[in-house]
């Protein structure tokens, strides 16, 4: 029985499944090339991925990176940056849900099917870091959302034919998270821990998992530099939040 505890940075019962096997093997591997270096390499090989595919899409919707662009950027990317930080296989899931952002918005503006793409990305993202979670959540979003402008508001909806490879291509990505070596041990896990008293203790005093709100105000910003990470944060998803709001309102109001 292996036990999952030896690759936790914080407590863990031993029987916890932590399935990071390939990204923890793509750290361990690019260390003992390159050493500190080869760490770096994957950290900023990430962030420049997530800004490449920003770029990619904006050069094919035609938008100019002006200065305001260049701000939204910014305030997109500093909520990630307590997630790059550290080198950890969550580092490849910043990446992965980025990937999924681009896979949706391409595949709507240029009317192709390529959500095909999110079960066979979902086959590495299963085995790279828990993330995953967050494609699953993800894709069932926008296919409710989808289906639900096609037939109800049509404001702007996916042809019949990109909706239905949409939800076949949402429901293949629940399959994909089966391909990992615990099968659907893996999942049922995820499921029984999220419910233990044991995963509720450890949540509510883990940094990561502590709420934004509480860090909003000058006066929390203490000598922890995870605090300033936090303020900067919260205050970024509020910002916007606000401009997806007005965003959202004129759409539908023209």
């Amino acid at each position: 029985t292996v036990d999952h505890t030896i690759f936790s940075w914080t407590h863990a019962a031993t029987d916890w499944i932590y399935n990071t096997w390939l990204g923890s093997t793509l750290l361990y591997l690019s260390f003992q090339v390159l050493g500190g270096f080869g760490l770096w390499m994957i950290q900023w090989g990430v962030l420049i991925g997530v800004f490449l595919l920003i770029f990619l899409y904006a050069r094919s919707v035609k938008v100019a990176i002006t200065s305001k662009i260049i701000v939204l950027l910014l305030l997109c990317v500093l909520p990630i940056v307590p997630s790059i930080m550290l080198y950890k296989p969550e580092l490849f899931s910043v990446f992965l849900f980025s990937a999924y952002l681009f896979i949706y918005f391409y595949g709507k503006i240029s009317n192709r099917n390529i959500f095909w793409l999110f079960p066979f990305l979902m086959i590495l993202w299963v085995n790279l870091h828990g993330g995953f979670m967050f494609g699953l959540i993800f894709v069932s979003l926008i296919t409710a959302c989808e289906t639900a402008d096609y037939l109800l508001f049509k404001k702007n909806p996916l042809s019949q034919k990109q909706l239905v490879v949409l939800i076949v291509a949402s429901g293949l990505t629940y399959l994909a998270t089966l391909i990992n070596p615990y099968g659907i041990s893996y999942l049922k896990s995820i499921y029984i821990i999220a419910l233990s008293a044991e995963y509720s203790k450890l949540f509510s005093v883990l940094v990561a998992y502590k709420s934004l709100w509480g860090f909003l105000l000058p006066d929390s910003m203490n000598v922890l530099y995870t605090n300033h990470y936090m303020f900067k944060t919260g205050w970024c998803f509020i910002i916007l939040a606000v401009l997806l709001i007005v965003m959202i309102k004129k759409i539908y109001q023209s």
